[in-house]
């Protein structure tokens, strides 16, 4: 049976999933999108391309069609001065009816296909003239000047390209028979806006879409790490439970022990066996204190209480435990200091704290503790030199359960610990509403620090 309530260890992994399942969901969104507007662009480019060619060769086929394809060039061809029944009102060719062109003609119009009626309008021809002049040629006579077609040319020419684009056209450089270069334009505003349109709505589909997902996965990722709080809840059961039942043989074996220390007299080996079982008395306690801070229904009463006076408390139990270490314990402990919190969990802590100081204390051997106030923020700290056998960017690990900073030398120098006081610590603090850290100082000393509300 799970809590009610989430411990913060479940809190986190939920946190996690959810991150990491809509990170997930929003990188596949986004690769669609790419996909799509990609596949597009390339289909829209393609297109161009083929249009460009279809109207480049099934064009005009003479210069009589091509004079009446766009605009009014009369003034250059003396040929059509005469001809005015064959011009309307606006400058635009009339063309006979089918009957009265030849077939050949007839076929030349059929020729030109869907493409030229479809793009015509887009469709512009420039001829650029032995002499430097430009000739423009299209179907839509208000949609470039000459001037601004002559200029655009002299761009196109500049860069030296085949094909390519240039603002919002698409361009093909060839020549004509009579070797003048040629440069065939499509507008492409329409399509440009039409990929415009595209990359909007896959956008805002996708954003939308990424929303959902975060929504469906953050409404059932409580149910996603259930199987993980139950495992964890199994796990905290079984070592209280594995503690509880411990004690008993461990008391049995301690008391054994003590029998045959009585009938056999001192001996090496029962006095091995003696503190060996006072290790794992120790191991259970450590054990089934740490879960119990795990369990959120462990009851904490918080009362306001002079955290002065528990500090000098612990300092003068623990300066005599440093001297017969041969290390000195300094204190800087202001007075008066109150805070509301449970008075044995914030006592348990100093005193994991300086016990942690004295046995893995270095160099000159000088311990200091401080305990002041900033504001609405009461700070208690140790620091000690130390061996440096953690990596300073991850001394965070050093409250992770069983992490010892060096298991090498720990039984060797007699530094029996488990590893698990810190870890009680940080739980115990956490149970406060506090926060345990672990840094180095610029003297390069190591120094933990619990910050307490006033």
């Amino acid at each position: 049976m799970v809590n009610k309530h989430e411990d913060k260890m479940i809190q986190k992994a939920r946190r996690k999933f959810v991150i990491g399942a809509t990170a997930a969901t929003f990188a596949a969104v986004l690769m669609l999108v790419l996909a799509i507007n990609i596949v597009r662009s390339v289909q829209v480019q393609r297109q161009q391309e083929e249009t460009l060619q279809s109207l480049s060769v099934t064009g005009v086929k003479d210069e009589k069609n091509r004079k009446g394809y766009g605009r009014d060039f009369r003034e250059d061809d003396p040929d059509t001065e005469d001809d005015d029944d064959l011009w309307d009102d606006i400058g635009d060719r009339i063309f006979p009816d089918d009957d009265e062109i030849d077939i050949r003609d007839k076929g030349g119009r059929e020729n030109r296909g869907s493409a030229e009626m479809q793009y015509g309008d887009r469709y512009f021809e420039i001829t650029v003239m032995s002499d430097g002049t430009t000739d423009l040629r299209t179907r839509n006579t208000d949609a470039m000047t000459g001037e601004e077609a002559g200029e655009l040319v002299a761009e196109i020419l500049k860069d030296g390209k085949e094909t390519g684009y240039k603002d919002d056209y698409r361009y093909i450089v060839g020549s004509n028979p009579d070797g003048a270069t040629v440069v065939r334009l499509l507008d492409c505003t329409m399509d440009a806006k039409s990929l415009s349109d595209l990359r909007m709505i896959t956008v805002a589909v996708g954003l939308l879409g990424t929303l959902i997902a975060f929504l469906f996965i953050l409404f059932t990722s409580k149910s996603a790490v259930r199987p993980l709080a139950e495992s964890m809840e199994k796990q905290k059961r079984f070592i209280t439970d594995a503690g509880h039942e411990l004690k008993t043989p461990l008391a049995v074996i301690a008391t054994n022990m003590d029998i045959l220390t009585m009938d056999l007299g001192e001996n090496e080996w029962v006095e091995g066996t003696k503190k060996q079982v006072g290790r794992l008395r120790k191991l259970v306690n450590n054990l089934v204190s740490l879960s119990r801070m795990d369990e959120q229904d462990t009851q904490f009463v918080a009362a306001q209480f002079s955290v002065s006076d528990a500090a000098f408390e612990c300092f003068d139990l623990y300066e005599s435990v440093a001297q017969s270490a041969g290390k000195r314990l300094e204190a800087d402990i202001e007075e008066g200091v109150n805070v509301t919190a449970d008075e044995n969990t914030i006592r348990q802590i100093f005193a994991i704290l300086l016990d942690n100081a004295v046995k893995y204390a270095e160099g000159d051997g000088v311990i200091r503790m401080r305990l002041h106030r900033e504001g609405r923020k009461v700070f208690f700290e140790t620091e000690n030199d130390w061996a440096r056998n953690v990596d300073p960017a991850k001394l965070d690990t050093l409250f992770d359960r069983f992490t010892r900073g060096d298991r090498s030398r720990s039984n060797a120098d007699g530094k029996n610990g488990f590893g698990l006081g810190l870890a009680i610590a940080r739980a115990a603090a956490e149970k406060n509403s506090a926060s345990l850290t672990a840094s180095e100082t610029a003297e390069g000393r190591l120094r933990f620090t619990m910050s307490m509300h006033a």
